[in-house]
């Protein structure tokens, strides 16, 4: 959700729309690509925030995207707009001329060349809308870049007539032409050479619209001359004043150039370097998280495959014979094995009984063969892979695991095996080691050997949550598992960290601590009960304490249902671990709520093949005992945590539909939050605004990290 500013201070809002397929019309290459190149350079290298830019993907499956939509996320943006403000459109996708009326339309995924009135975006109408605002508006336009439709003219694409003061429009090509893209980029020439002049321009500077245009032609002009294509961006309308669509920051553009010589060096070689990618600029980082190689968009399996270090030679037999004779699944098999045992073996070099105490699980015969969802869950934890990679790797289980299933009969298509090639390879397998074992290890080390100074703890204070949960979870287990002087080193340092810490937690790892405190109590080990409970005394977390274990056994439960639905033949065994958790009583507690609706959530939105039809009654049975005051603690304290929920909430199309239909059947809309985001989250669900609670999904997860 877009959110206002501050009285008297400029703020800049962005609205970036793509469509790369079409129901009546041919595909449109590249425009996604094209709308993420634009909010990669808005916010990375201008004054420009992920808060105040919304990213709206245009799919043809979403019934939601329509024109009266569209004009609706505009209207509630122009609506926060003040004077000074400025808020930039940018589309990407087919443009066209209705004959019969002159009207120009900008294409959506449904739209129907023969009710285009009704189907498709009247440029005119959108830009008497841009006008009608406080601020100044900056309309961008690349359309129509995969060429021209035979049967279209284009000769007066965009080139709109207004007195409109307030608005302007940078179309991507003059009259009589189309725009183009450039393929071995993918993106649309005019996109790519219009981000290029941003980021090449001076720093600290703001950027006029009419300077970046001249820049962006000259670029054209000069990629016409050796391509013989003929395209040349048009500028109509005025604002008021000297207005600059946005402020250069001091960022430079090492960067952008690094990545450039990475795809130019595709084309010399079927070698792609290796180039760790990890975030330096993060704000505080106790241990890096290894956050992948940099492989170019452009390289195909062949050349990704090249990075592989953990292959062995009989594998990459096995692969290339399996892929070159369209045997993907073969070829997923043996990828995705090795890739698993890589990644369990980074994690048992911690120690056996390390990764039993992370993970709970106390079979050391399981630990050793640590299932899958626990590999990648630990693995993100701990800082091996992030969150992305955690996403992707997650994303590549389900479909080897949809493949693995006997009752699946279709064969695995190319994209789907070169998605799971690629996320082993960028997180896996390019490794020979990563260093994340040592980074951790050291900062384990200190809180076993050291009693940290303020200013550590204060670092852990204001970390992402990530780290938080990390270290709350790593000093719980070294609690148990340390004597003597070691012990009281720990103890000295969780009772810091945790004092430090408490009023940024939410409350389920209050809960979690609480937890803690019951179960030594009840196990009657004095020491343990003893540092809790002065901890607890410190903070006044007392009401976070259960009364009973009963919540314990809730977690267990939930725990399982998280670990089967991720595992082979998911469809067929959450029925059975639904039903376990329907019997053990009407109602949940709230320490347990995170981990039991969760675990609902997810059997209730499925994976991207789906549903189980037949744990779908249960679950609901579930979530129909919940009250409105369970559902306001679980939405407000928990989702905004579960990264589990919130990637497939944000998956933006039948998972999203999927929550959206739940919100409306439990009338969520109706409970008052204390949480403005989540007031218009919901509302969004409700309203089954699929692009708009993706995008807010995921920018909930992405505050995680």
């Amino acid at each position: 959700m877009l959110r206002g500013k501050l009285r008297g201070i400029m703020k800049r809002y962005a609205l970036l729309m793509a469509c790369d397929e079409y129901e009546h019309f041919k595909e449109c290459p590249f425009c996604q690509a094209d709308s993420e190149e634009i909010l990669d350079t808005l916010v990375n290298y201008c004054d420009y925030s992920y808060e105040s830019t919304q990213m709206l993907g245009l799919y043809s499956h979403d019934d939601e995207i329509t024109p009266t939509y569209i004009f609706e996320v505009i209207q509630k943006i122009l609506e926060q707009c003040e004077i000074d403000d400025t808020l930039l459109v940018y589309f990407a996708g087919h443009g066209l001329l209705e004959e019969e009326s002159g009207n120009m339309y900008l294409v959506l995924p449904r739209s129907d060349p023969d009710t285009l009135e009704s189907t498709g975006i009247n440029l005119n109408s959108l830009y008497q809308l841009l006008s009608s605002g406080k601020g100044n508006s900056f309309l961008i336009l690349d359309a129509c870049h995969s060429g021209s439709i035979p049967w279209i003219e284009l000769s007066r694409s965009f080139i709109l007539k207004s007195e409109k003061s307030n608005c302007i429009l940078l179309a991507s090509c003059a009259a009589d032409e189309v725009s183009n893209p450039i393929d071995e980029h993918e993106h649309g020439a005019f996109t790519y050479f219009f981000s290029e002049s941003i980021r090449e321009s001076n720093p600290e500077n703001d950027l006029m619209i009419e300077n970046i245009k001249i820049e962006t032609c000259n670029k054209i002009r000069k990629w016409c001359e050796e391509t013989g294509i003929s395209q040349t961006p048009t500028l109509m309308g005025k604002i008021n004043g000297n207005i600059s669509f946005a402020r250069r920051n001091n960022k430079t553009v090492a960067e952008h150039s690094l990545q450039t010589i990475q795809e130019a060096s595709v084309s010399m070689t079927t070698d792609v370097s290796i180039v760790p990618v990890n975030d330096q600029n993060s704000s505080v980082s106790l241990w890096k998280s290894n956050t992948g190689v940099l492989i170019p968009k452009t390289a195909d399996a062949k050349q990704v495959l090249s990075l592989n270090r953990q292959l062995k030679e009989t594998e990459i037999k096995t692969v290339v014979f399996t892929y070159t004779q369209g045997l993907f699944e073969g070829t997923a098999e043996t990828i995705w094995s090795r890739s698993m045992h890589i990644l369990r073996t980074w994690l048992l070099g911690f120690g056996e009984q390390f990764v039993s105490e992370m993970t709970g699980i106390d079979n050391i015969e399981i630990v050793r063969q640590l299932p899958e969802y626990e590999t990648i869950k630990l693995a993100m934890d701990l800082g091996f892979i992030d969150v992305t990679g955690k996403m992707r790797l997650t994303h590549a289980k389900e479909i080897v695991e949809h493949y693995r299933s006997r009752e699946v009969n279709e064969e695995m298509p190319l994209n789907e095996i070169d998605t799971v090639i690629r996320a082993c390879i960028q997180y896996v397998l390019a490794y020979d080691d990563v260093d994340v074992r040592i980074n951790y290890i050291d900062f384990r080390n200190k809180l076993v050997s050291e009693n940290l100074d303020d200013s550590v703890i204060g670092m852990i204070g204001i970390s992402p949550y990530f780290y938080k949960k990390t270290t709350i979870r790593t000093l719980v287990n070294l609690l148990a598992s340390t004597s003597g002087a070691e012990f009281e080193t720990v103890q000295h340092n969780f009772k810091n960290i945790i004092t430090t810490i408490w009023t940024t937690l939410p409350s389920d790892d209050r809960y979690s601590i609480g937890l803690e405190y019951s179960k030594n109590k009840n196990a009657g080990d004095t020491d343990l009960t003893m540092v809790y409970y002065n901890t607890l005394m410190n903070v006044h977390g007392f009401d976070y304490v259960p009364e009973n274990l009963r919540s314990m056994s809730f977690v267990s439960v939930a725990k399982r249902i998280r670990q089967v639905h991720y595992e082979m033949n998911n469809f067929y065994n959450e029925p059975a671990e639904v039903k376990k958790l329907d019997r053990m009583g009407t109602r949940i507690p709230k320490p347990a709520i995170k981990e039991c609706i969760g675990a609902v959530l997810l059997v209730c939105t499925g994976n991207r093949y789906g549903v189980s039809f037949n744990a779908i009654g249960t679950s609901k049975a579930i979530l129909s005992k919940m009250t409105k005051e369970d559902w306001r603690y679980y939405l407000e304290e928990c989702l905004t945590t579960d990264e589990e929920v919130l990637a497939n909430i944000s998956d933006g199309n039948s998972r999203s539909k999927r929550w959206c239909d739940l919100c409306k059947e439990y009338n969520l809309e109706q409970i008052e939050f204390s949480n403005s985001q989540i007031t218009d989250f919901i509302k969004h669900s409700t309203e089954g605004k699929l692009a708009i609670v993706g995008i807010e999904a995921d920018k909930m997860r992405n505050r995680l990290m």
